[in-house]
C-alpha cells in the first residue's frame, strides 16, 4: 500500500484549482484621455500591478501618440473611483510600459513567473478588457475582465525590424482581442507568464502583420523582470514551476495527458498489488534504478539565490543574460555574466554532471577559485559549487534524491 500511495502522490500534488477570481482581481482597465492638436479622444487597454504603486501595460496603449500630445492616464476601479497614473518607463521595442500611480492600489499584485518555469503545452489564461465588451452593460461590465484559455504553443523571438531589438514572446492558442493589450497571460497558479500584445488580426505600428491566422503573441515576462530590476521596483517572483491542474471548460492537453497518466498509474498499482511482496520489492528497486531523479541546480548567491532548477537529460541548462540562448536567465544589467556564460549537462546513465564555460568574458570558476578553460567540460560532483564571474553569482549542484 505504501507503493500505491507513492504512485498516486502526483494526483494529490496537482489537485489545486486555478485561481480564476484572483486572476480577475489582478487584471486592470487602463484608460487613456488624449488631445492631439484640436482633436480629443479616448483609448484603453489592460494592465496588471506588480506592487501597490506600479502597473504594467503595453507601450502602444499609453505611449503611441504623436509628439506634443497631451495624455492623461487612469486606472478606473468603479463608477466614481479612479487612480491617476504617469509613465515612468517605456520601450517601443518591447512594447512594454510601467506606470506609477498617485496612490496605493487596493488590488492584489501579480506574482511573476520566468522562462525556466514554463514549457510548451502548458495551459494559460489571457485576461483583459476587450473593446467589444464595453459596448453595453454599464461601468461594471466594462471593468469586468474577460478570460480566454489555451496552451503555450512555442517560445520564439519576435522580429521588430526598423532598427529595434528583437523581443522574446510566447505563442499561444488563447485568443487575444484588441482590448486585451497589456493584460496578463497567467498560468494555472495565477502567476504572470507574459504580457498580451498581439493577435492574428492585428498589425504593428509600421503596418506589418505580426501573426498568422490562429496565432496569439504575448511578451515573455523575463523581458519585464529585467526592466523592473533596473528600475529598482520590487515584485513577487514565483519560486518554481506551477503545479496546479487546469479546470473548467473543455479538457486541456494537460488534462488529457493527466487522465491517461491516472489510468496508467492505476493499472500499474493493480499489477504491483497482485504480485508477492518479494517480487514487488524487486520491481520497485528496478524502477528506481531505471528512473534516476534529476540533480538540482541551486542558487547560493545573487538574483537566483534560494531558487532551484532540475537539470534535464534532453538538453543542457545554459546560464546567461540572453533570453534567446539561456534557460536560466540573469537580468540584462547583471555584471560579470555573459550572454551565454556556461552550461550544465546531466547524463542519467551514470548520473554525472558536467559544467562547461562557453567562452565567457569574466570566466566560470570552481569553489577553490580555479577558472575553467573555455569549452572544456568539467565534471561536478554532488555538493560542488561554482560561480559566474564573481562569488556574487554562485551555484551548487545537489543530488535529485534526498
Amino acid at each position: 500500500m505504501r507503493l500505491l500511495k507513492w504512485l498516486l502522490l502526483p494526483l494529490v500534488l496537482t489537485a489545486a484549482d486555478p485561481k480564476i477570481e484572483l486572476m480577475k482581481q489582478r487584471t486592470l482597465f487602463v484608460g487613456v484621455l488624449f488631445q492631439t492638436g484640436g482633436q480629443k479622444g479616448f483609448a484603453s487597454g489592460s494592465g496588471f500591478a506588480v506592487d501597490s504603486r506600479h502597473v504594467v501595460t503595453n507601450w502602444h496603449v499609453c505611449c503611441d501618440f504623436p509628439p506634443g500630445s497631451t495624455v492623461v492616464l487612469g486606472i478606473p476601479l468603479g463608477k466614481d473611483e479612479a487612480i491617476e497614473a504617469r509613465v515612468i518607463w517605456s520601450s517601443k521595442a518591447k512594447d512594454l510600459a510601467v506606470l506609477q500611480l498617485q496612490k496605493d492600489l487596493p488590488r492584489p499584485a501579480s506574482p511573476l513567473s520566468q522562462r525556466t518555469h514554463l514549457e510548451e503545452a502548458q495551459p494559460v489564461y489571457a485576461l483583459g478588457v476587450p473593446g467589444a465588451s464595453r459596448s453595453s452593460g454599464g461601468i461594471q461590465n466594462t471593468l469586468d475582465p474577460t478570460i480566454s484559455t489555451g496552451i503555450i504553443s512555442k517560445f520564439m523571438p519576435h522580429r521588430n525590424g526598423a532598427g529595434l531589438a528583437d523581443v522574446q514572446v510566447i505563442q499561444t492558442t488563447a485568443p487575444i482581442n484588441r482590448g486585451n493589450s497589456g493584460g496578463p497571460l497567467f498560468n494555472a497558479c495565477g502567476e504572470v507568464t507574459a504580457v498580451n500584445f498581439a493577435s492574428a488580426a492585428e498589425a504593428d505600428s509600421d503596418g506589418r502583420a505580426v501573426a498568422a491566422q490562429g496565432i496569439n503573441l504575448s511578451i515573455l515576462v523575463d523581458e519585464l523582470r529585467s526592466e523592473l530590476d533596473t528600475l529598482g521596483i520590487k515584485y513577487q517572483a514565483a519560486t518554481g514551476p506551477c503545479v496546479a491542474t487546469p479546470t473548467g471548460g473543455a479538457p486541456s492537453t494537460w488534462g488529457s495527458l493527466a487522465l491517461q497518466g491516472v489510468t496508467a498509474l492505476l493499472a500499474l498499482a493493480a499489477l504491483v498489488l497482485a504480485v508477492s511482496r518479494k517480487t514487488r520489492d524487486r520491481v520497485t528497486s528496478r524502477l528506481q534504478r531505471a528512473e534516476p531523479a534529476a540533480p538540482q541546480l541551486v542558487g547560493v548567491t545573487g538574483v537566483h539565490a534560494g531558487h532551484s532548477l532540475a537539470l534535464s537529460s534532453r538538453r543542457p541548462c545554459v546560464l546567461g543574460r540572453d533570453p534567446r540562448a539561456a534557460n536560466l536567465i540573469f537580468p540584462g544589467e547583471t555584471q560579470m555574466v555573459s550572454s551565454r556564460h556556461c552550461e550544465l549537462r546531466w547524463d542519467p546513465r551514470d548520473g554525472r554532471v558536467f559544467l562547461t564555460d562557453l567562452g565567457s568574458t569574466n570566466g566560470t570558476f570552481l569553489e577553490g577559485g580555479r577558472r575553467l578553460a573555455p569549452n572544456v567540460p568539467e565534471e561536478l560532483h554532488p555538493g560542488a559549487t561554482f560561480y559566474l564571474g564573481s562569488s556574487q553569482n554562485q551555484f551548487t549542484v545537489r543530488t535529485g534524491r534526498p
